[in-house]
């Protein structure tokens, strides 16, 4: 069963850009607080400050290509995601030290503490999976993206 009907998440396919033409880490951050603030009605300043907040707390490249940008914000009352594949791979302070071209963001309320873990470890369980992310990153429709996340998004055993 898919994690998006299992606890509640605020997914949306709006909230999914793909190939997206970014310069650098700071820009990126700064597309994906665009989006998450279009999508959802938010404060796009304050996430970006809270997103540049928790990367200096410690950077979210996972390697691979991948980057796993989160925190928390007062303003949302459930996780929140946005999925962004960038057009061209960025420096992104990486554990591999490899460039970045796929990045999955999770916004959770300031208060939660044990559903956010699950939902890390779910996404995290779902970046593992390579024919996955490769399908991410092919994809230029976002209902594409959309599905393949609701279908292969669960909460790991």
């Amino acid at each position: 069963m898919s994690l998006l009907t299992e606890l509640p998440i605020q997914f949306d396919v709006n909230a999914i850009a793909l190939k997206l033409v970014v310069e650098s880490k700071k820009r990126a951050l700064e597309r994906i607080s665009e989006l998450a603030a279009t999508t959802y009605r938010m404060d796009a300043d304050n996430i970006y400050e809270h997103l540049l907040a928790r990367e200096r707390m410690g950077a979210t490249g996972l390697g691979d290509g991948l980057g796993l940008p989160h925190c928390r914000l007062d303003e949302v009352t459930i996780p929140t995601m946005v999925i962004v594949t960038l057009a061209e791979p960025i420096e992104y302070s990486a554990q591999d030290h490899k460039p970045v071209d796929l990045l999955w963001t999770l916004f959770v309320p300031s208060s939660a503490h044990n559903t956010h873990l699950q939902i890390l470890a779910a996404i995290a369980a779902f970046l593992r999976q390579t024919h996955l992310t490769t399908a991410l990153r092919q994809t230029r429709d976002p209902m594409v993206a959309y599905q393949l996340i609701e279908t292969n998004l669960c909460l790991p055993a």
